[in-house]
């Protein structure tokens, strides 16, 4: 609150935040592909022991734990994703994020199938362990990317993917209840049917969606970036596009400058090696006119100061002469006071 009042910092506008998050398409295409991974694994959490007990004859005891066991794989695997997402931009880029991301939740995908197929009991519990891995894995991936789809809007978006991911699970739980209730022959063989489904909405959800997600300066899974890219504040490069979530009087009055920063980070991160060399880029470059005549006026205002601050120390230095001169050796010892 200190640093608001005195101007050191601006005051956050969460309602333009909010709209800004909301206006950006990526945060709906990864939202509905996020579905297919978060809500996947919130699903399966619900049906898989009742299917192990069914469709295999487990115990109670025993199906729980086989069940237990998709989650528990989130211990180190949706890390192992984050992971594998910076390691794939370290050498592609923000499009390695994005091929990350597409061959986990398309291997995910096909695991699912290919376990609703399955009607031995190791293969499947292996299939249901290896699809875990890579469904926690992709969710990992994907907050590898949320970050970079809007810095000023950063909690609006992922919290949007987050929310719509849960839902997600909505939709596929939806699926089983209506394929039970209007295809029931037996529980075994309806369950496989839904996760079947399940299966192939991840594939194909994953497939059609995520290459449209495209970032001006990074391209996407199936465009390269720009081959020539500046820092102009155009929107093809990273100060634009996130500077365009300011208008013009937040723009006048600075408040873009923290995002700016980050955008001129991500360009060390984010782009293709081949790119990454900035040619000296800095805040500089992303401070406009009305800036720098601000800078420059600044800048004068701090001259006067420090000439007032010189004068003041002189008047004061001259007191100090004619008192100590006026002064006897036993009276200098109270000469600061005297001067106050």
């Amino acid at each position: 609150h200190h640093l608001i009042t005195t101007g050191a910092k601006h005051r956050p506008n969460s309602l333009a935040a909010m709209r800004r998050g909301w206006q950006n398409y990526r945060t709906w295409l990864l939202a509905i592909v996020f579905g297919m991974s978060f809500g996947v694994e919130l699903t399966i959490s619900n049906v898989i022991a009742p299917y192990f007990y069914d469709a295999f004859g487990l115990s109670l005891a025993k199906a729980g734990v086989v069940g237990s066991s998709f989650g528990l794989l989130n211990i180190f695997a949706r890390s192992l994703g984050g992971f594998l997402s910076d390691q794939s931009a370290t050498r592609f880029g923000m499009r390695g994020r994005l091929w990350t991301l597409y061959l986990m939740q398309i291997s995910a995908g096909c695991l699912m199938i290919a376990f609703s197929r399955c009607t031995a009991l190791s293969p499947a519990i292996g299939l249901l362990m290896t699809m875990a891995l890579f469904v926690h894995t992709s969710k990992g991936a994907m907050f590898g990317i949320v970050p970079f789809v809007s810095k000023r809007a950063l909690g609006v978006v992922g919290g949007t993917v987050l929310g719509v991911g849960a839902l997600g699970s909505v939709v596929q739980q939806g699926i089983f209840l209506a394929i039970s209730a209007l295809a029931p022959p037996t529980v075994v063989s309806t369950d496989r049917l839904c996760l079947l489904i399940v299966g192939m909405m991840m594939v194909t959800v994953t497939l059609v969606l995520l290459p449209l997600v495209h970032f001006p300066a990074w391209g996407s899974l199936f465009q390269s970036a720009p081959s020539q890219l500046t820092f102009d504040r155009s929107l093809t490069d990273e100060i634009g596009y996130y500077i365009s979530d300011y208008d013009e009087d937040e723009v006048r009055r600075g408040v873009h400058l923290e995002v700016a920063a980050f955008a001129v980070t991500s360009a060390e991160t984010e782009r293709h090696p081949s790119q990454r060399s900035m040619s000296g880029a800095s805040l500089v470059d992303v401070k406009t006119d009305h800036e720098d005549e601000d800078d420059d006026e600044e800048e004068e205002e701090e001259e006067l100061d420090e000439e007032e601050e010189i004068q003041e120390e002189g008047k004061v230095g001259a007191v100090r002469r004619r008192l100590t001169r006026s002064l006897s050796l036993e009276e200098l010892p109270e000469l600061p006071e005297l001067i106050e």
